[in-house]
């Protein structure tokens, strides 16, 4: 019999694989509840069916229970994620819309494969409630084979936040990353994030791609909308996954 300290259950000490997986899970549990992160929506690319064309996934925000949970468009059943995501028939880009203003930042996670031939890399590019005017600004560094390189640029219609993989890369290679946007909200100055991402083509030198950077949208409205495009325009990979988080601190 497990026992128990501070109130919380251990598996007894004869079992240390056990018991170091309680812990790891007691301590990835107390972390997000310290910086009160949380599930807003999540959406999840499945297999195209036959005839079927590749279509934006836009989920409305305010249709959520607080876990998440909510099938939008029609889901392929037994394949629905067991944490309660979305899964969509294949996907060209992904819409999260209604944010609530409840949070003090935003925190998008994202794995990609983009089903369109050459690459081997394309572009994950963001739009903010649906402002497709020259309105953003970024900066960036990427990394591959020692080789360091510098980016920047002004007045674009997407700000650009990482690389998915296209299907030029060897299969089972993906591109992953994640963005914060502190201060979403509050009305006196543009709104700013930071990304960090790492991209796998092959397993031959020249074959990862590491980067990360920031950028700037010109405008203070609060953050409503948020919506992500590939460069190319095609289809997301089956498996490809969105979350967007809410942090309270």
């Amino acid at each position: 019999m497990g026992s128990t300290t501070h109130g919380l259950p251990w598996p007894a000490p004869s079992d240390p694989v056990a018991q170091g997986a309680a812990a790891i899970r007691s301590l990835a549990e107390q972390t997000d509840l310290k910086i009160g992160r949380t599930l807003l929506g999540r959406v999840q690319a499945s297999l195209l069916r036959a005839g079927e064309l590749p279509a934006p996934a836009i989920c409305d925000l305010a249709d959520f229970d607080k876990t998440g949970v909510k099938i939008v468009g029609e889901p392929l059943g037994a394949q629905l994620p067991a944490d309660g995501g979305i899964e969509l028939a294949s996907i060209t880009s992904v819409v999260f819309s209604s944010i609530p203003s409840t949070y003090q930042s935003l925190e998008l996670v994202w794995s990609a494969r983009v089903e369109a031939a050459g690459g081997p890399l394309t572009n994950l590019n963001m739009q903010l409630n649906g402002d497709n005017t020259a309105s953003y600004d970024a900066n960036w560094f990427q990394v591959t084979t020692n080789v360091l390189a510098a980016n920047e640029q002004y007045a674009q219609t997407t700000a650009f936040i990482g690389w998915p993989v296209m299907q030029g890369s060897a299969a089972g290679h993906w591109g992953r990353g994640r963005c914060l946007i502190p201060d979403y909200v509050p009305f006196f100055h543009e709104r700013m994030w930071l990304w960090d991402a790492y991209s796998k083509t092959n397993n031959a030198a020249g074959g990862q791609l590491r980067g990360g950077g920031g950028g700037s949208w010109r405008k203070s409205a609060a953050i409503t909308q948020l919506a992500l495009y590939n460069t190319v325009g095609g289809a997301f990979t089956a498996g490809s996954q969105f979350s967007l988080y809410g942090l309270s601190s």
